[in-house]
């Protein structure tokens, strides 16, 4: 088997395991390799390698796992942590400004424009990642819950 029918069956492998719904993840680029964020804008966007992370949301999670195993040449950790089906689009916004504020002080600034926090982090374990999001998740349920 050629690489790139290799790297095809690891493709749909990757992404078998991954819902098409809305929802938050986490992904950490595997190995040391420093690759870009984005292929698409490599000009305005810093390299990452096994020592970042990324907590993110998006309306499919299957299709934003295919862009980063695209663009990590299939070596990235996608990992969906909360399915977000069951809400609108306006409290998963809530949810995300939530986790933004709960892990500003390990996101990155991005050296390429030198302004804003990306939501990259560094200095953070996916594991630690994985606590802080179960206890922001509980906070917005409960005020969820009360609001609605």
């Amino acid at each position: 088997m050629d690489e790139k029918a290799k790297l095809r069956a690891k493709k749909k492998e990757f992404s078998m395991k991954i819902p098409s719904k809305p929802g938050i993840y986490i992904a950490q680029p595997i190995g040391k390799r420093m690759r870009f964020i984005d292929k698409s804008r490599p000009e305005m966007l810093p390299l990452v390698n096994n020592e970042f992370i990324k907590v993110g949301k998006t309306k499919d999670l299957k299709r934003r796992g295919g862009e980063y195993f695209r663009d990590n040449d299939g070596d990235v950790k996608f990992e969906p942590v909360i399915i977000m089906e069951n809400y609108s689009q306006g409290e998963i916004n809530k949810l995300e400004k939530m986790l933004k504020k709960e892990f500003i002080r390990y996101r990155v600034i991005n050296p390429k424009i030198n302004k804003g926090r990306l939501e990259w982090m560094k200095n953070i374990s996916s594991s630690d990642a994985l606590i802080m999001i179960n206890q922001v998740f509980k906070q917005f349920r409960e005020n969820i819950l009360i609001t609605r």
